[in-house]
């Protein structure tokens, strides 16, 4: 009799007086909504086709590396779905946390786009399959010509979906080697090594793919850039904020209950839930937390550097894709003016054809 008050207790008891999972599981659903609507618009409008490549010719060179990065991209992105995804689900019946991670990240790829939210700082190859950009529909967006920016439907997309839990799942197994060999002592030590090794795998990451000319950056601020006015520039502080987004989403992985929940699903276990219920809820706080990492500790901070930019790259016609240049009515910067930033309806344009333009920015406009 006793026993059986003591379990009826326990199944009336609340098991958490915060369900942590359900708040970031609405932030979740937030962004997730967000999402929809933007892409939706883009898809229903007539923006969704190619980016224009223009006259400039692409040598077999630069289209051997564009082909070798989508199949590279869409390779890592099967074997991650395998690895972290499908062989656990299969499994257990549960989506493991590299698997909620992996799906995560993917959704948040709607937000690459905010590269050029304030100013045009970051190209793709429009030789790469794409159908423009739903950049244009970003809310508050008001970099020139976003609806051609080239995004890579098999390039940038797999690699959201691939490349942080992989790099996550690498970066939480350093960690715990870490932990075990420094001991409790210098508990937040293994973290910096973890992170400064991110900033490292970043710089040599990137610019080892800026040379396939899938990618690159048009405008930098030229005091902390590597090769600073050249095709291959490459701004330090993308590194930085990039490697603080990755080492969120490590220690996140890192630091599981013995039920293998991370901080943002604390109490979804103890609910009883459906192994499909507890999937969907899981994703959901996973991806809010996901959002909420790449909108604020990478992608804003990156716009408060944008804002500084004062080096510039010159660009063959199928990286300005139609978004400035000759043909269209925006005017490339080049350092002699600035970037100029316009809405929908067109206000405040420098036209390519400006004659009050330097010799210098007429040259960066192209033919």
């Amino acid at each position: 009799m006793a026993e059986a008050l003591r379990q009826y207790a326990r199944s009336t008891v609340p098991v958490t007086s915060v369900p942590w999972y359900r708040l970031w599981a609405v932030v979740g659903v937030v962004f997730l909504v967000a999402m929809a609507i933007t892409q939706g618009r883009w898809i229903a409008s007539p923006y969704f086709a190619p980016a224009p490549v223009g006259s400039d010719p692409l040598t077999a060179k630069q289209a051997f590396g564009l082909h070798a990065m989508q199949i590279v991209s869409s390779l890592w992105f099967i074997l991650a779905m395998w690895f972290f995804v499908a062989r656990p689900l299969r499994r257990t019946g549960f989506l493991s946390i590299d698997g909620k991670i992996a799906l995560a990240m993917g959704t948040c790829w709607w937000l690459d786009a905010m590269y050029n939210y304030t100013q045009i700082t970051w190209y793709y190859n429009a030789h790469a399959f794409n159908m423009g950009s739903w950049g244009v529909f970003l809310p508050g967006s008001i970099a020139p010509g976003q609806e051609h920016f080239p995004e890579p439907l098999l390039n940038a997309g797999f690699l959201w979906f691939a490349s942080f839990v992989t790099f996550a799942w690498v970066g939480s197994k350093l960690y715990g080697q870490l932990q075990a060999r420094l001991g409790p002592a210098r508990p937040f030590l293994p973290a910096v090594i973890v992170y400064l090794s991110f900033l490292a795998i970043d710089i040599v990451f990137q610019n080892t793919y800026i040379r396939t000319d899938n990618f690159g950056y048009t405008a930098t601020w030229g005091k902390f850039t590597m090769f600073a006015g050249t095709p291959y520039q490459y701004p330090l502080y993308e590194a930085v904020v990039w490697s603080a987004c990755l080492i969120s989403l490590m220690l996140l992985r890192s630091h599981l209950n013995t039920k293998g929940e991370s901080a943002v699903e604390r109490g979804l276990v103890e609910r009883g839930y459906s192994k499909t219920r507890a999937n969907v809820m899981g994703f959901l706080a996973v991806t809010g937390f996901c959002q909420t990492i790449v909108l604020f500790v990478w992608m804003l901070p990156y716009q408060m550097f944008a804002l500084q930019v004062d080096t510039f790259a010159p660009l063959p016609s199928y990286h300005r894709a139609g978004m400035c240049g000759a043909g269209t009515p925006e005017a490339c910067a080049d350092g002699s003016f600035g970037i100029p930033t316009v809405n929908m309806e067109g206000q405040f344009r420098i036209l390519p054809t400006d004659p009050r333009l330097s010799p210098q920015a007429k040259a960066a406009q192209g033919e």
